[in-house]
């Protein structure tokens, strides 16, 4: 039997503070990464793809810049444990 005792990975993610602009931003991205999917399936983009692999792959294609913009943001907070 194996026991894990410890955490294998704990990050110091803060609570959503709107007094934050770097929170307002993440918030701001969340939104706009979710309505540019919902317009992409509405629209029929995804096809017959029904792999949820692939069609996770083609959403982080689509969202590739949004995605940097949130790993510019994240990654401060996460450095700072704040």
């Amino acid at each position: 039997m194996v026991l894990i005792t410890k955490k294998p990975l704990e990050l110091p993610i803060p609570q959503f503070d709107p007094s934050r602009e770097e929170h307002l931003g993440l918030a701001e991205l969340g939104r706009a990464c979710t309505q540019k999917v919902a317009d992409w399936v509405g629209s029929g983009g995804p096809g017959k793809v029904r792999s949820i692999g692939k069609l996770r792959s083609m959403v982080r294609e689509m969202l590739t810049e949004e995605l940097s913009e949130i790993d510019e943001l994240v990654e401060p907070m996460l450095r700072a444990g704040a």
